[in-house]
């Protein structure tokens, strides 16, 4: 099964609904198709699905201006 990333690719991460961290790829799980990944800017890491990586930083920051303007429409005060 292909998959969307490789490793060592060079990835972006939502944290928070603000946040985004840059982290690089070190297995990939193609059967269910989950990364692991190490941040590069700080110690740790995570294991995420193939839905919630970006593979740039405008492309993130476009999701979470997205959000917040859907979560603005909710949130209006009458």
């Amino acid at each position: 099964m292909k998959t969307k990333y490789n490793i060592g690719d060079i990835v972006y991460i939502i944290a928070n609904r603000i946040f985004i961290k840059e982290a690089k790829i070190v297995q990939v799980t193609a059967s269910t198709r989950t990364y692991t990944l190490k941040f590069t800017e700080e110690s740790g890491g995570t294991r995420l699905r193939e839905s919630r990586l970006y593979s740039s930083y405008k492309e993130a920051e476009q999701v979470i201006k997205q959000n917040k303007k859907m979560q603005n429409q909710y949130h209006r005060k009458f």
